[in-house]
């Protein structure tokens, strides 16, 4: 029996490079919970190129923070809401009118750098490749 490939699952940090690939965003912005952080940590000690995708995605964050904050206006926001919801009724999925009256914000919406943490790696580098960072 190879024991080699147990004991690290045995202390927690079996997370296979596939799956840290996809937790690197959120292990980046931390928001990720404690047993998938510390998977997450063991991982990256470990692998060189999460520590350099990692690397990336801070240096990402710290220049999205640097940026002002974009500001979108109540009519453009109202625009999208609009469209999100006649694709949404198109589809049988919004009926009440209520649903739709709670989307609607008070205010104008701001999104900061925790807005983006869905964003994959690979989705993030040709944008940033656009903007010249």
């Amino acid at each position: 029996m190879r024991l080699y490939g147990l004991i690290p699952r045995f202390f927690g940090s079996g997370l296979r490079h596939d799956e840290a690939v996809l937790l690197l965003p959120w292990y980046a912005n931390g928001t990720l919970k404690s047993p998938e952080r510390r998977r997450m940590h063991h991982h990256v000690c470990r692998c060189e190129s999460c520590r350099a995708d990692l690397a990336s995605l801070e240096d990402l964050q710290h220049t999205l923070r640097q940026l002002p904050t974009p500001v979108i206006r109540q009519t453009a926001f109202d625009s999208l809401m609009a469209s999100i919801e006649r694709s949404e009724q198109e589809q049988g999925k919004v009926s009440d009118s209520r649903v739709r009256a709670t989307a609607r914000p008070a205010r104008a919406h701001r999104f900061g750098w925790t807005s983006f943490a869905w964003l994959y790696p690979t989705t993030i580098a040709p944008v940033a490749a656009a903007a010249g960072l």
